[in-house]
């Protein structure tokens, strides 16, 4: 610890879950959760299944039930996950391991 500051384990960008004080103790934590499909699931059916998630995050009844446990819904393409996971992979390293617990 620099200067009686604690370091980061995760440095990135930190964002406040809606309704979460702002006097919270300085933990600092995530999550993500992703649909998959697997290898080799034809094109046009992962464009349907993003376009119905997509949609879905965007109605009340899922803005609401996902806001009431804290979660920030982006949606977007199959290519911004890969882009997503990628990012984390990288930035995370062996942290991210179940080896490496």
């Amino acid at each position: 610890m620099a200067a009686g500051l604690p370091r980061r384990l995760f440095p990135g960008k930190i964002l406040r879950a809606a309704g979460r004080p702002a006097a919270a103790p300085a933990v600092t934590s995530g999550a993500w959760t992703a649909l998959l499909a697997p290898k080799g699931t034809p094109p046009e059916i992962v464009a349907k299944l993003n376009a119905a998630v997509n949609a879905a995050l965007k109605v009340e009844p899922m803005k609401g039930a996902l806001a009431k446990v804290g979660a920030q819904p982006r949606g977007g393409t199959p290519l911004d996950l890969a882009s997503y996971m990628a990012r984390e992979a990288e930035r995370n390293g062996s942290r991210s391991s179940p080896r490496s617990i």
